[in-house]
């Protein structure tokens, strides 16, 4: 083997293995968007129910105060 076909040869190898890692890579790069999306999914199901949350946190505390109200007008109703 002439030292031309060695390298060549040697070439063909280095580029097999190039072609490998590139392949492990995009492999490992669609793990990671697949990965990302479903984070953000999450995320987005996570801030929904956050605002539902708060939503109803705001009207309890709106209802309870309404009921405190109330409370204090017939307290004062009863102590004339």
């Amino acid at each position: 083997m002439t030292k031309l076909h060695k390298k060549s040869a040697e070439n063909a190898q280095e580029v097999a293995e190039l072609f490998k890692l590139l392949e492990q890579n995009e492999s490992k790069q669609q793990g990671s968007q697949e990965l990302i999306d479903k984070l953000r999914a999450q995320v987005e199901q996570l801030q929904a129910e956050k605002n539902t949350l708060q939503k109803a946190t705001k009207h309890h505390v709106a209802n309870r105060l309404d009921l405190m109200g109330k409370a204090q007008c017939k307290a004062a109703d009863l102590m004339k």
